[in-house]
């Protein structure tokens, strides 16, 4: 008998559920379950916490049949244990607290950018030197505001990049809160995508120096619920460990994360480039949202070349 089947045998002789189990060894409910699952083996201050809580030794646990779960494992899994980042529940509540307030600024960074043209257009003529000069306080402005939230978040980097081994509770208060921000989520998607869609019908209806600027008012608009719903969707997600923060994504997204920063470089210099050789910036806007749609297309074809 493995070590996993003893766990199993002795919390079920015992009447504890996993979730009871995770609680008393102070890990999560997916340790236990991994534990039992053979597919990772706990470090030996917690079988000795196991011995304690069971009543029966060390050696009933592992002698000899540990050796045999311990060849039989992937070589990955082995030190799991020992990789895994542990979550504390109050670490997680403060980072959704930062998360939700980071959602914000960068979304509000986000808006500023694709804002900002609308002040060259509405002062041309009048004063196209201040117009310029305002625009580029409101990007100045923008990338405050992305290095203020990177500051914020950066200690939580970890949650992204890392495996996580979140202590009992919060899995299900993170679900919780998830569940209970979900209408409002879709809502925001919503009007969001409304804002972008019926945005082009100013510029329908007149092509004057306000409907050109009308036309970037909403679409900041609508991008900033967007970048902000899904910043704060994504930080529920990057604790349960779902989507592209699962562990398998985690792998492969630090293989490949060096085109993501490239990629917006680029769409960056073509959408300045564009816009000041043209003088079009109620045009040139659109480099944002062919690039948005590029980008998942690029990094699904990078997904593929990986694997």
């Amino acid at each position: 008998m493995i070590f996993a089947d003893k766990l199993i045998e002795l919390r079920k002789k015992n009447g504890m559920s996993q979730e009871e189990l995770a609680e008393q060894m102070q890990v999560s409910r997916q340790s236990v379950s991994k534990w039992e699952g053979a597919q990772s083996v706990p470090d030996l201050n917690r079988i000795l916490k196991l011995s304690e809580i069971f009543g029966v030794s060390t050696d009933y646990l592992l002698k000899d049949e540990l050796e045999t779960a311990v060849t039989e494992l992937n070589p990955e899994t082995l030190n799991e244990e020992k990789t895994l980042h542990a979550v504390s529940l109050e670490e997680a509540g403060k980072f959704l607290e930062v998360n939700q307030q980071c959602a914000v600024l960068t979304a509000l960074a986000v808006a500023l950018f694709i804002l900002s043209p609308a002040v060259i257009i509405l002062l041309e003529t009048v004063n196209e030197i201040l117009g310029v000069i305002v625009m580029w306080v409101m990007i100045a402005l923008g990338v405050v505001l992305c290095i203020l939230s990177g500051q914020k978040s950066k200690p939580y980097d970890y949650l992204a990049e890392e495996n996580l081994d979140t202590a009992y509770g919060v899995s299900g208060m993170v679900k919780e809160r998830q569940n209970a921000y979900a209408v409002r989520h879709t809502i925001e998607i919503v009007i969001g995508v409304l804002f972008c869609i019926l945005s082009v019908i100013p510029v329908l209806v007149s092509e004057t120096e306000i409907s050109a600027a009308l036309l970037l008012v909403m679409i900041s608009a609508g991008v900033f619920l967007l970048v902000k719903t899904g910043r704060i969707s994504g930080g529920f997600k990057k604790l349960l460990e779902e989507d592209r923060y699962s562990r398998t994504e985690k792998v492969g997204r630090q293989k490949t994360s060096w085109i993501a920063g490239v990629y917006w470089l680029t769409a960056t210099a073509v959408y300045l480039a564009w816009s000041f050789l043209s003088g079009r910036w109620d045009i040139t806007w659109i480099v944002w949202a062919i690039s948005g749609i590029l980008f998942a297309v690029v990094m699904i074809l990078a997904k593929q070349f990986r694997k």
